[in-house]
């Protein structure tokens, strides 16, 4: 047997076969009789000799010696074997702590002879930073398992005994970038969060520094804005209160890691105090007053944070007297409010750390103000603007039209000194269709009549109307008294069919005038508190036209002028009743 590269050593014992040296000369000659390659021989002719073969496997050789007369061979067998042929791989990156799968192939063995030698394997390191671990280091087939990342050489050797051949296969073991955070943290609103997060890495599979990170937002109720999500160090800005959890993942370019924190972001509680009011006080027949009373219906919100600890509290913070809060600890309470004006009340609400406020207000009048729909009490103090103060919307505010007005001093009200027209620049379409789903009203007006006899009567107080013969409503002076025509669907398109008139006019003194008309027809003329005249007016208010403006001082075709002072004008939805006509007129101006 012969273990290549090595040669075979041939080596022939060779007898002429001649008794005589003389009869003849003795030949030798080497050649191949089999085999799966070539042989060359030292020297063919030689009986000791060697033999190379330029493949593994099994040769027939034969020795022919002749010594002239006869010829003899001999043949011999040569088991040529070489060295295993191999292949070895291996995945090139592996991250941990997954395993490496090895695969190892025999292409060869190299035994001439199959039976004639045992072939064994073997994975072992070479070079890398820390231990490995095969899962079976004699199997061509295993796994590598690595202790800390960086580069290993690792070499599987094949053997048949005498022979032996190696492969290397590289891998590069990668760790996950380690990743931290920062520390869970609690701020308020709107306090941006610092984040400090810290990142390490092996350098593997790309060289260090070359990490791609970014925040992102995990959970939350709002939205979260970074100032730079690339940057393991950045800050934070969250849309509302609330507990967020964030991420800063690293990437290496092979593999992710991550790690989270929790902020919880601390908002004010949001305080709703209840919307503004108007309350009035009840005036007694004689003069006592009663304390009006609000239900204040307030609510609080709240995110929970920091403890889940909530106080709330009611004060006053302005007004013409001290209001007497049934319970100012609570959200929903009531309030008493001893005299006339404005109220101003905060609600309060403290988690602790943040206080979330909110106020109310409340007008308390001596005047009756349910069901008011439009509201003039002249106090703006200059312009030739009227404003609606009954707080309903669209507010149904006056312009001069034509004509000139005097404002009184203090903002007590103003003069018409000379035909003039003060009307809403649009249909006063909200207070037509108001009246009409009640089917009743109030005209209130306190006024200061300059002239007995106007030029043109009825002149026009107030006036729902476009000229002297298409009205819904209009509360007029017709020379000494005054008068009302109401459309109805039995009094036709002008009023005029049934005519509500009464009552003294006095010129230069100051009149509180009321028009009341219910839903069952009674309609009433009151003048200072007293009933001047009573009248039923059948039909029902369906035929009212809501294309016309609302209008004082002139009809809307200026030919109705009425010439005084105005101090306050309010119109109703509804009927007073009598206690509250009484009332209005003992509050006066108030």
């Amino acid at each position: 047997m012969v273990q290549l590269p090595n040669r075979a050593q041939l080596t022939a014992e060779v007898q002429s076969g001649l008794g005589n040296l003389q009869q003849g000369r003795l030949t030798l000659v080497w050649s191949q009789l089999s085999g799966p390659g070539a042989v060359s021989f030292g020297d063919p002719t030689l009986a000791n000799t060697t033999a190379q073969f330029s493949e593994s496997g099994t040769y027939g050789l034969r020795l022919t010696a002749s010594n002239g007369l006869l010829t003899t061979v001999a043949d011999v067998t040569v088991h040529v074997n070489k060295a295993p042929t191999i292949r070895a791989s291996a995945p090139p990156l592996v991250n941990l702590p997954a395993t490496a799968a090895l695969q190892g192939e025999v292409v060869d063995t190299g035994l001439a002879d199959p039976a004639a030698g045992t072939v064994s394997v073997q994975w072992s390191l070479m070079n890398g930073p820390g231990p490995v671990t095969f899962a079976d280091a004699e199997t061509l087939s295993t796994t590598a398992s690595f202790s800390t990342s960086g580069e290993y050489t690792l070499r599987l050797t094949v053997s048949t005994g005498e022979l032996a051949t190696s492969r290397e296969v590289m891998i590069t073991a990668n760790q996950a970038p380690l990743v931290d955070a920062g520390p869970d943290q609690s701020l308020d609103f709107p306090t941006l969060a610092e984040l400090d997060g810290t990142v390490s890495d092996d350098g593997f599979p790309t060289t260090p520094g070359r990490l791609a990170l970014a925040w992102s937002k995990v959970s939350g109720p709002g939205s979260v804005t970074f100032a730079d999500p690339a940057s393991d160090i950045t800050t934070a800005q969250f849309s509302r209160g609330g507990e967020y959890v964030l991420r800063l993942t690293a990437n290496d370019g092979a593999i992710a890691s991550h790690d989270e924190v929790t902020i919880q972001v601390n908002q004010p509680p949001v305080v709703n105090a209840g919307a503004d009011q108007g309350l009035t006080l009840v005036v007694g027949a004689d003069g006592s007053i009663q304390p009006a009373i609000a239900t204040l219906t307030g609510t609080v919100q709240d995110d929970g944070l920091p403890a889940n600890t909530l106080t709330t509290l009611w004060k006053q913070l302005s007004g013409p007297a001290p209001a007497v809060l049934k319970d100012a600890s609570k959200p929903s309470t009531s309030a008493e409010f001893p005299a006339a004006g404005t109220y101003v009340l905060e609600l309060s609400a403290s988690d602790g750390r943040l206080t979330g406020r909110d106020t109310v207000t409340v007008v308390v009048s001596k005047r009756v103000m349910a069901g008011v729909q439009a509201l003039y009490d002249f106090r703006e103090g200059s312009g030739n603007t009227i404003r609606d103060r009954s707080g309903m919307q669209p507010a149904l505010d006056l312009v001069l039209v034509n004509g000139a007005i005097v404002r009184l001093p203090q903002g007590q009200g103003i003069s018409l000194q000379q035909p003039s027209l003060l009307a809403t620049r649009d249909p006063a379409t909200r207070l037509h269709q108001a009246i009409q789903r009640s089917q009743a009203l109030t005209i209130e007006a306190w006024v200061n009549p300059a002239q007995l006899s106007p030029s043109q009567t009825p002149a026009r107080i107030v006036t729902l109307s476009v000229d002297t013969g298409h009205r819904n409503i209009t509360l007029g002076q017709n020379n000494n008294q005054y008068v009302t025509r109401l459309r109805t669907t039995t009094t036709g398109i002008n009023g005029a069919s049934k005519v509500v008139e009464g009552g003294s006019v006095n010129v230069n003194q100051l009149t509180h005038l009321v028009y009341t008309r219910d839903s069952e027809g009674n309609a009433t003329l009151y003048l200072n508190g007293q009933v001047k005249k009573r009248e039923v007016i059948n039909g029902d208010l369906s035929n009212w036209d809501a294309t016309y403006r609302l209008a004082l001082g002139n009809e809307l075709t200026s030919d109705r002028p009425w010439l005084g002072e105005y101090h306050l004008v309010a119109i109703y939805d509804r009927a007073l009743s009598a206690e509250e006509v009484s009332q209005n007129f003992a509050a006066r101006l108030a």
